[in-house]
């Protein structure tokens, strides 16, 4: 058997497996998913008070209450095999908390919204940066980025083509 031939037999050997392996993460992410979604609705539904918020050595009787059920929840998990319950825990506090009171709304993962004259500046000599770099800008395209510098200009005060 010739090296391409092997290679093409061994290629097509681990896709199979891959396939099949990449169906099962994807399934076991889903089941997970969706069993520490309600795993924090049944907290939610235990505890009327915001048990997620709950900080690490906090004595009162929910602190108490949520750190004993924190402790029993690690446990099984270590005696699963899983290396970071902590993690674990993490996402359900953070889907207790959606549940509550709605997923936070942002641009981005873990961006808070930009104010509307900042986005507006930055975004717009981006824009113009790109254009004047671009080797195959048109005429039209460049005009389009010289009125937009001075309106931003005219408007904000600010040169962004010096950005």
């Amino acid at each position: 058997m010739s090296t391409s031939s092997k290679v093409r037999a061994t290629t097509k050997a681990q896709t199979i497996d891959l396939v099949s392996l990449r169906a099962n993460v994807a399934e076991s992410e889903k089941r997970a998913y969706g069993a520490k979604r309600e795993y924090a609705k049944a907290l939610n539904s235990l505890w009327s008070f915001d048990w997620f918020a709950i900080q690490y050595g906090d004595t009162t009787d929910e602190g108490k209450a949520v750190r004993a059920e924190q402790t029993a929840f690690y446990e099984v998990l270590k005696a699963a095999g899983h290396t970071n319950p902590s993690k674990v825990w993490g996402d359900i506090k953070r889907y207790g908390k959606e549940e509550r009171y709605g997923a936070p709304e942002s641009e981005g993962a873990g961006n808070a919204p930009r104010d509307l004259d900042v986005r507006i500046k930055e975004e717009s000599a981006k824009l113009f940066n790109a254009i004047h770099r671009a080797e195959d800008a048109t005429a039209k395209a460049l005009q389009f980025a010289n009125a937009l510098a001075e309106l931003v200009k005219k408007t904000h005060g600010v040169d962004i083509t010096k950005s």
